[in-house]
């Protein structure tokens, strides 16, 4: 029987504190978030589940970027994005 692969899953792509997470080659934090009322599914593996995130998303010099995320702890922010496969 062939494994389930999903065509589309949200990997983690930085993990890091105000002023030192960077997602797409930029500080993070220096962007304004907007809520996009949309979430994504997404595998934790320190917890062997899912959870649900809200999406947000960045413009940076006209380029809209997407992203969800959540705070792992105090202060400590997990960054994920959308990969789609084959």
């Amino acid at each position: 029987m062939k494994k389930f692969v999903p065509r589309e899953y949200w990997r983690v792509a930085a993990i890091g504190t105000e002023g030192e997470a960077r997602l797409f080659g930029l500080d993070i934090f220096a962007l304004e978030w907007k809520e996009t009322g949309r979430f994504a599914n997404v595998e934790i593996s320190d917890s062997c589940g899912k959870i649900r995130l809200p999406i947000y998303s960045v413009s940076d010099g006209g380029t809209e970027r997407e992203f969800a995320a959540r705070e792992r702890s105090a202060g400590v922010w997990e960054f994920y994005l959308l990969e789609t496969r084959a």
